[in-house]
């Protein structure tokens, strides 16, 4: 995530997102609480973790919803994902590792946890920057000039907007994402959540 110039971190970080259908869930490492009582929705901070192989839960009421486990590494940076319905969770990892080539460019990526059985265009400013995106894709990256940028969520196919999500701020040598999520309900418009992501932090810790 880091180039040759920029300090190395010097421990793993993640970060939990609640993109279930779950309201009021905890989120752990190892036995250890990070996040309590997230409602659906939620995006926390990021945490350091423990180096090695780590076990990662997400509970409801001291029940287990799902867990996993992976090698954290110093300088690796995890966003962990619940995703799923209310009697079927599962915990989802995404690496938030950036290349830092192009410092003059804001940096802009789409994660669509929205399992609805079709896949979705992103617009910016009624220009479609990121095509076909099914359920758990992340695209990579994408390089965008620093400014202000409506962002709109449409079917593929058949182009109808699904949901809005007004005008965010790129700015150069910031990195985020567009995370696409569930509707609170099978009427509604699917949730989104604007994160500013690792990459866009300098320095030992983040």
């Amino acid at each position: 995530m880091n180039n040759a110039n920029e300090p190395v971190l010097l421990h793993p970080y993640v970060r939990f997102i609640n993109a279930s259908e779950n309201d009021g869930v905890d989120f752990y490492v190892f036995n250890s609480p990070i996040s309590t009582n997230a409602a659906c929705g939620y995006a926390g901070e990021y945490v350091k973790c423990a180096r090695g192989l780590t076990n990662f839960r997400v509970c409801k009421n001291d029940t287990v919803l799902a867990s996993m486990a992976f090698n954290a590494e110093p300088g690796v940076v995890h966003t962990i994902c619940a995703v799923g319905s209310e009697d079927n969770v599962s915990l989802y990892a995404i690496d938030e590792n950036a290349d830092k080539t192009t410092p003059e460019y804001g940096h802009l990526r789409i994660c669509n946890l929205f399992n609805n059985d079709k896949t979705i265009d992103i617009y910016a400013n009624e220009k479609c920057f990121a095509s076909d995106v099914g359920y758990l894709a992340v695209t990579r990256y994408i390089e965008m000039v620093p400014d202000l940028y409506e962002l709109k969520i449409r079917h593929h196919n058949n182009q109808n907007i699904l949901a809005g999500y007004g005008k965010q701020s790129i700015k150069c040598r910031k990195y985020n994402t567009l995370f696409v999520l569930p509707p609170n309900d099978n009427n509604s418009s699917p949730n989104c959540i604007f994160t500013i992501d690792s990459g866009s932090y300098s320095g030992f810790y983040l």
